[in-house]
């Protein structure tokens, strides 16, 4: 597995930042990328992505990879974990 790389550049550094998963799958002739970033709090995602914070964030010279992608961004609390 890859670990040396950073979904969005900079985002290591962010307040509150706990990490992230790039996860992929094949799908018919595609292959489909789910990306998840851990935070601390909603305020922290907040104060990364402003105002919008729903807004999918994709840099610009990663969007021309993609066919598609979801305009708005879903934040989830986590309710619970095993074996992490």
């Amino acid at each position: 597995m890859k670990t040396c790389w950073e979904l969005l550049p900079g985002i290591s550094k962010a307040k509150g930042y706990k990490g992230s998963y790039l996860l992929r799958r094949a799908a018919g002739t595609e292959v489909e990328f789910v990306t998840i970033l851990l935070f601390e709090s909603l305020d922290d995602i907040r104060a990364v992505a402003g105002a919008d914070y729903e807004k999918s964030i994709i840099p610009e010279e990663r969007r021309k990879y993609l066919a598609r992608h979801d305009d708005k961004a879903a934040h989830f609390e986590v309710a619970g974990r095993h074996g992490v």
